[in-house]
């Protein structure tokens, strides 16, 4: 037989084992191929049980080919893996021809779409496939034969939004994991995409080209006038942030919605679910305040490509020393922004009429802090000022003298799985912040691990039995077995319950 697994994760790794042992893919010209692009991680010991401490960071598709190999020398020779993502881009990979010279498809996959694509390949290859999943205890299996039976493409599940406000995550937290969210959010806004965006943005000023991004520009030249140099900069730059998000902030929100403030029901505005903030005092003992300017501050160096002085600044005396520095450091002092308030009362009150910001645009004048409709006049003040804006950022850039036509920052992907790259260390102590700011019970930092990462905890007694359920039906393929025979496997292990039915 030959048969290709799609995906070498949880249930992959079970499958192959299972193969293997079955001895499948070893007689004549049969073979097993296995395509997965992903790379080994430490999360993933837990449950994929070919993988090992020495594997990580290796593909997971040749390391469980070689594991296979171990278990069952026959198959050397006979089993092949491939770093591709099965997709409409990889079609010149995984063409037609390969599929009409497989037996079976084994799904072990972890999203709807990559199902969605191999099932249609299947059908229109007319090659049966066994589809698979699990959610903590419970599974699914299910066995599609072209033609006989149905496909997963044939039903859709419901759709469930998970998706939080935005007035919920920025100013209203209702329960810790908002904070979580809006922490992961700070972190991604800071370390990956502006970093992205200032490039782009000087690569163009490089070339004399214009942005009609305002915001994006002044930002630039902000950070351009304050480039941090040192890694006390980065210190410096934490301490201000804390100040800006912690206590500045909460104080504005305070001064623009008092806690006496009554909606036009005559309502306090102030009542449950949204809670009344806090502002917070920083402490150099402060345990979340240490974690906060620790980690915000290596981030900070390492976007800006500046050395971290220290050779584990994860260690608690190390830190406890970087924040020492902050204690000369002033910081501002709140002053009430009555165009602020203004502002934060149009997006609560109309936050669903400004969702789509081409329809809806907003000016606010410094003059009067009325809010108006954008006119031609205000149009023409915008251009004027985007022009000066650009044409600074071209000079500077051009100028050359303080390198600035050198700058390239260092954009921070979201990785889970590496505790040394300070950013769930970020995460955690942001997020603790607001719960503090919100009178929230904090989550612990392995909780916030796991809720950032979206880390679903997984079970490897409900993968073993799926994964046991597909092969089954995979004997019923090699023995050519009438349709009647062919199940499909409903799995809760928490109930427990195990039910099948007909495809």
């Amino acid at each position: 037989m030959k048969c290709l697994i799609v995906g070498a994760g949880a249930i992959g790794c079970e499958l192959i084992k299972n193969f293997s042992m079955l001895n499948v893919g070893t007689a004549n010209k049969g073979c097993i191929y296995i395509t997965d692009p992903d790379i080994i991680e430490v999360s993933n010991l837990t449950r994929q049980f070919l993988f090992r401490e020495k594997h990580l960071r290796l593909p997971k598709s040749s390391t469980a080919a070689a594991a296979a190999i171990q278990m069952n020398p026959n198959l050397k020779g006979h089993i092949f893996s491939k770093l591709d993502k099965l997709c409409e881009e990889t079609e010149n990979i995984f063409t037609d021809k390969f599929f009409l010279s497989l037996d079976f498809v084994a799904n072990a996959l972890d999203n709807v779409n990559a199902r969605r694509y191999v099932d249609s390949r299947c059908v229109a290859n007319g090659k049966p496939l066994l589809e698979s999943g699990t959610l903590g205890p419970k599974g699914h299996v299910q066995v599609i034969i072209p033609f006989k039976t149905e496909s997963y493409g044939s039903q859709n599940d419901p759709e469930v939004s998970n998706d939080i406000p935005q007035c919920t995550l920025k100013m209203f937290p209702e329960e810790a994991i908002h904070c979580v969210e809006w922490a992961k959010d700070q972190f991604g806004k800071k370390f990956t995409q502006l970093p992205k965006a200032i490039n782009k943005r000087i690569e163009e000023a490089k070339k004399e080209e214009n942005n009609n991004d305002i915001k994006l520009t002044k930002k630039i030249l902000k950070w351009l006038n304050k480039l941090p140099k040192s890694f006390e900069d980065c210190i410096k730059i934490a301490r201000e942030k804390f100040n800006k998000v912690f206590v500045l902030n909460i104080k504005q929100l305070l001064y623009s919605y008092p806690l006496d403030k009554k909606d036009k029901n005559g309502k306090l505005f102030w009542t449950l679910p949204k809670r009344p903030p806090i502002p917070l005092d920083y402490s150099i003992e402060d345990q979340l305040c240490i974690d906060f300017i620790s980690a915000y501050a290596c981030l900070m160096a390492n976007m800006f490509n500046i050395k971290i002085p220290y050779l584990n600044p994860r260690d608690p005396e190390i830190k406890k020393e970087m924040t020492m520095k902050t204690k000369n450091i002033p910081v501002d002092e709140f002053v009430p922004d009555d165009l602020k308030a203004k502002e934060m009362e149009y997006e609560i009150e109309f936050k669903e009429n400004i969702e789509n910001e081409n329809e809806n645009k907003i000016i606010i004048k410094k003059d009067d802090n009325k809010i108006i409709e954008n006119d031609d006049d205000e149009n023409e003040i915008i251009e004027k000022d985007e022009i000066l804006c650009n044409k600074e950022l071209i000079n500077l850039i051009k100028n050359g003298k303080l390198g600035y036509n050198k700058l390239k920052l260092t954009s921070a992907e979201f990785e889970k799985d590496n505790d040394s790259n300070f950013q769930i260390d970020l995460i955690y102590a942001m997020s603790a912040l607001r719960c503090r700011n919100y009178k929230l019970e904090i989550m612990d930092w392995m909780t916030v691990k796991i809720k950032a990462g979206r880390i679903i905890p997984a079970l490897a007694t409900t993968t073993s039995s799926i994964a046991a359920l597909q092969t089954i039906e995979l004997i019923k393929i090699a023995r050519n077995s009438p349709i009647e025979e062919y199940r499909n496997s409903f799995l809760n292990l928490a109930i427990p319950l195990l039910q099948s039915s007909e495809p």
